[in-house]
């Protein structure tokens, strides 16, 4: 849980609760699953690009986690996939790609004093 929905978790315990110290309540009754669907189609209306139901939300909310740079590791237990096969066929086009990575990862390992090595250098190319 990130800084934010404890700060707000904090806010709202200590708010009016339902009976039994519920937090997350409505008319102080529990958030059961009907009233947590009309929450979502309600919300729904105000974002685009969503389409109908929770399941529109898991590829919203898996493109988020990998473009911050979570691991497929981390993206499956958050999606609760059976482990990260299951994500990496699903999301693994939105993972960025690694050779520039790589690449920027070798760039100064091997240096060359090139006034040492020019006169070894072709001054011409030959003949194909």
């Amino acid at each position: 849980m990130g800084e934010q929905t404890l700060q707000l978790l904090k806010v709202l315990q200590q708010g009016p609760a339902g009976p039994g110290r519920i937090i997350f309540q409505s008319s102080g009754r529990a958030i059961n699953r009907h009233t947590a669907n009309e929450a979502w189609r309600h919300a729904r209306t105000k974002v685009t690009g969503l389409g109908d139901g929770w399941h529109e939300l898991w590829p919203y909310h898996a493109s988020q986690q990998i473009a911050g740079g979570m691991s497929p590791v981390a993206v499956a237990h958050r999606l609760g996939h059976k482990d990260a096969t299951e994500t990496l066929r699903t999301y693994a086009h939105l993972w960025p790609d690694d050779d520039t990575r790589a690449a920027a990862l070798t760039v100064g390992g091997v240096s060359v004093d090139l006034a040492t090595i020019a006169h070894t250098l072709p001054t011409s190319t030959p003949n194909a």
